[in-house]
């Protein structure tokens, strides 16, 4: 009984310990708390009101670049036979002479010191510690080493990259530019390139055609007048412009697109909703920041509010109006005449080679307004035709603009022949439904289009407007050519 009596006594005593120890601790909060002062409340309508103010606000969603920084420290220099690379790149002598002395020709200022002239040269620094996992074919994954130089001049140190290896990318870039050229360039299906590069049943080269698309905007990371100034190019000065009305379901989109009619090279691709003055003076501008030398002239047709755009973006500015555009609409206004009239067949074949004759044998404003007003049949004082001659004559020194400046031409069929490919793309997909993707489908149209070789049979076969343009090729691939004049340099 007496050690039933301890143990109570000790229950007793451990509960009257934690009685005293819980009252001890809210003496001690009591006498913690502080009154509010009036300094406290107006910190604390602050602090609230700020958040009000905040949450009140528009937000951007801030999304970090995924690409990295990383390639203004490579170099890619000409070299295209990846069975014979590892030989070649161990062989100190013959790459110190085959590339480190022709490092200067591939016009890579990115990756070196503010001060450096780069006007000393390179040595040799050994290799990455890692090689380049790249994936050659269909399934076939093979290692390459990459040459490590330094800078002699500011001691900064670079990757050395061959150029049928791309920055950053998994696969070789022979095997992207195939893929891309398929898709954009001859209209194939993004489906059906996926379900080539997964050829033989084997579905683990590609996991999703989001690899694609990111191959797809790759090709934009510049625009295309950017890629054609990095590689040296010049402009003749002399464009013909033109702008594509899209019929997408529910949309009205156009492109706007400028060619070299000499050179067949697009220096200029963009995708707008509105064909307005102000938005083609963007447009123009965007093209007239990347470039380095003056636009002397343009063919387009007389669509007013892009004529001001022109005029207003470019200083001194010839313009031509295209004939093939006049010749268009009079033909569909003869239709018109013919139905409304019940006129023959050979009155209105009559009418249209005078009026043909008249446009493309005057040599001046003067010139065409007289030969327009020597037109004496009873059918050209029909309103359907008359307003047509009226146009003309108002525009006359527009018209002639081609036999005073020889950069000017007499039709637009340069560029249009370019937005043909365009509308065919889109006639495919149907609408891209997205205005981003559009311009970024648009654009790599015509970065490819400036460097594939045109097929067999065409009139430049197996030449590109790059070459055309008598741009550097090295010699190699034409999206290896791209590579080398860094058109997929990051940074």
């Amino acid at each position: 009984m007496w050690l039933v009596g301890i143990q109570i006594h000790e229950q007793e005593h451990l509960e009257k310990s934690i009685a005293d120890m819980m009252s001890h601790i809210e003496e001690y909060l009591n006498k913690m708390k502080i009154n509010a002062d009036e300094t406290e409340l107006e910190i604390e309508k602050a602090l609230f009101d700020a958040f009000i103010k905040h949450c009140s606000q528009i937000h951007e969603r801030k999304i970090k670049d995924g690409v990295s920084k990383r390639g203004k420290k490579t170099i890619v220099f000409s070299w295209s036979d990846k069975d014979d690379y590892i030989a070649f790149v161990e062989d100190k002598k013959r790459f110190r002479a085959e590339v480190l002395l022709k490092l200067g020709d591939y016009n890579n200022g990115t990756g070196h010191k503010a001060s450096c002239k780069r006007n000393k040269g390179y040595r040799l620094r050994g290799f990455r510690q890692s090689d380049r996992k790249t994936r050659t074919g269909m399934v076939k994954k093979e290692e390459f080493p990459v040459r490590m130089v330094e800078c002699i001049e500011c001691g900064e140190r670079f990757s050395l990259l061959p150029s049928f290896l791309p920055r950053e990318k998994h696969f070789s870039i022979d095997i992207i530019g195939n893929v891309l050229q398929g898709n954009l360039h001859f209209a194939q299906s993004l489906r059906g390139v996926f379900e080539t590069i997964n050829g033989n049943g084997n579905r683990k080269t590609l996991k999703s055609k989001q690899t694609i698309l990111n191959w797809i905007r790759w090709m934009v990371t510049y625009h295309p007048a950017t890629i054609l100034t990095r590689a040296k190019v010049k402009g003749s000065g002399y464009f013909q412009e033109d702008k594509g009305f899209e019929k997408e379901p529910g949309l009205r989109t156009y492109t706007v697109a400028m060619v070299d009619p000499e050179t067949l090279l697009v220096w200029h691709m963009d995708y707008v909703d509105h064909v307005d003055e102000e938005t083609l003076c963007n447009s123009f501008e965007k093209f007239i920041e990347r470039i380095g030398f003056k636009v002397l002239g343009v063919t387009k047709d007389k669509w007013q509010a892009s004529t001001n755009a022109l005029k207003s973006v470019f200083q001194g500015l010839w313009i031509g109006f295209c004939h093939r555009h006049c010749l268009k609409k009079f033909r569909l206004a003869l239709i018109k005449y013919q139905k409304e009239e019940g006129c023959s067949g050979n009155e209105v074949r009559s009418l249209y080679k005078k009026f043909k004759k008249a446009l493309e044998t005057a040599n001046s404003k003067i010139t065409l307004e007289i030969q327009i007003n020597l037109l004496k049949d009873p059918a050209f004082n029909h309103p359907l035709i008359l307003g047509i001659l009226d146009e003309v004559k108002k525009n006359a020194v527009h018209y002639t603009a081609h036999k005073n400046r020889n950069g000017i031409k007499k039709t637009t069929s340069i560029v249009d022949n370019f937005l043909k490919t365009v509308k065919r793309k889109l006639r495919q997909v149907e609408s891209f439904r997205d205005q981003e993707w559009a311009g970024i489908s648009f654009r790599a149209m015509a970065n490819i289009r400036n460097f594939a070789p045109f097929m067999s049979g065409a009139k430049n076969a197996h030449k590109s407007p790059f070459m055309l343009a008598q741009g550097q090729t090295f010699n190699l691939p034409w999206i290896q050519v791209m590579n080398v004049h860094n058109a997929f340099l990051f940074g």
